[in-house]
């Protein structure tokens, strides 16, 4: 079985993966009445999308025959591709609906416009819509066009009971296998995209469009830019940088997608990796790519993105500063108690349970100086406690605050006090 989940596990994940497993089990121990055989085969078949755009084993070891049989399915050789119908709300939208029985109705309608030349399809219902996987063959590709205008009129039929749902249509590209099914997806799911600035009830082939893929969008500056954005939670950095964004790829709303999206994972993962003070009570899951999805401008998506976060943030920062950010207060009681010590930034990080590059970034944030600084100053007020009493020479007040260097603690003195540290002292004895 390939029913393996990645950290962080996905609760809807785990009980597909375990219905799965489940009916597997009941398949191979030949359970199954045959009275359910049809919907035992819907269930099957429901995992299949699930299994290809996870890069499961089916889309590397298993043949035709595994794959039939594993799904219920009735593939043969020839061609593959992925049809995308999105199903969209706008804003004029004033009835509730079931998503369930608009997708089933969409099935219905489009499976008979598609079974006129297909050998076999997977329908799978996805959050946007629905995803048809159709097996046909090569002969039958020149056919492709006229049949995605049919199933963008059978889909529009299906929504047209309810106000305010549009329905687009994106074609994947077309492949000799079920292995590259995973490349006609996703190039099916990104001309989907385009609706955003040519709009809702219309075909987009991938082949028309100007997909150009890459394993990241962001560049390494971009990224390393954002995570410290993210990790301040400083709202007024991220609104210029997404602008920043925008100006640079407003004319290829592909790429601008893609970069958004990982601006959403990039943020997500800064909080799961550093378990950020605030973070705890966030529901860090994927409802602002869900949110993504369903933008129809790309003001829209943009607001999208930058209202989440910022959001996000602000929930996060007044969190903090209800708790007084727990990390900065034990860094500075640390501080107190070893003061007249060696002090290092990376060991009191060590202390706090932080890497020394992000407490360094919060504790300037939220304190308004740098750490060294703040040393420095603790240090200084606990030298003039110490002249002010008379009782120990200059010198020996450096070496009790934990200031090796005579020389430069005279110069921190004065640049602190405005005297230096024989002078304040003679002022009180």
């Amino acid at each position: 079985m390939d029913n393996y989940l990645l950290k962080p596990i996905d609760e809807e994940e785990l009980n597909d993966a375990l219905k799965k497993i489940c009916l597997e089990i009941s398949v191979e121990k030949n359970e199954i009445l045959s009275d359910d055989a049809e919907k035992i085969k819907d269930t099957l078949q429901s995992f299949f999308l699930q299994d290809i755009r996870n890069n499961s084993e089916i889309g590397r070891h298993m043949n035709l025959s595994d794959i039939n049989q594993k799904y219920y399915a009735d593939f043969k050789e020839g061609y593959f591709r992925v049809i995308y119908v999105k199903i969209d709300v706008d804003g004029k939208a004033d009835e509730k609906f079931n998503l369930q029985i608009i997708q089933k109705k969409i099935r219905e309608k489009c499976m008979s416009s598609i079974s006129r030349i297909h050998n076999d399809t997977i329908v799978s219902f996805v959050q946007g819509g629905c995803i048809f996987t159709v097996n046909y063959d090569p002969e039958a590709d020149t056919f492709i066009r006229q049949l995605a205008k049919n199933i963008l009129e059978d889909a529009r039929q299906a929504v047209s009971l309810f106000s305010g749902l549009n329905a687009t249509v994106g074609v994947g590209n077309a492949c000799g296998s079920v292995q590259n099914v995973r490349q006609s997806c996703e190039s099916a799911v990104d001309a989907v995209i385009y609706r955003i600035i040519s709009g809702t009830n219309k075909v987009y082939f991938s082949e028309d469009m100007e997909l150009q893929y890459r394993d990241s969008y962001l560049g390494e500056d971009d990224k390393r830019s954002l995570i410290r954005i993210f990790e301040l939670s400083n709202r007024e950095l991220f609104r210029q940088k997404l602008e920043d964004i925008v100006r640079a790829e407003r004319k290829n709303v592909l790429v601008l997608y893609k970069i958004l999206e990982e601006c959403v994972q990039l943020f997500y993962d800064t909080l799961n990796r550093n378990r950020l003070e605030g973070s705890d009570n966030i529901i860090v899951g994927k409802e602002i790519l869900y949110e993504m999805d369903n933008t129809l401008t790309v003001m829209d998506l943009v607001s999208v993105v930058e209202e989440n976060i910022c959001g996000l943030m602000k929930r996060m920062l007044d969190e903090r500063k209800q708790k007084g950010y727990k990390p900065i207060r034990e860094a500075k009681e640390y501080v107190k108690k070893n003061y007249a010590s060696k002090i290092k930034l990376e060991d009191v990080a060590g202390e706090v349970s932080l890497s020394p590059a992000y407490f360094s970034s919060v504790f300037s944030k939220e304190e308004g100086m740098t750490f060294v600084d703040w040393v420095n100053e603790y240090r200084i007020e606990m030298a003039k406690e110490l002249l002010r009493k008379g009782d120990h020479t200059v010198a020996e007040t450096c070496e009790m605050v934990g200031i090796s260097n005579q020389r430069y603690f005279s110069k921190l003195f004065k640049s602190k006090v405005g005297v230096k540290p024989m002078e304040y002292r003679k002022l009180y004895n």
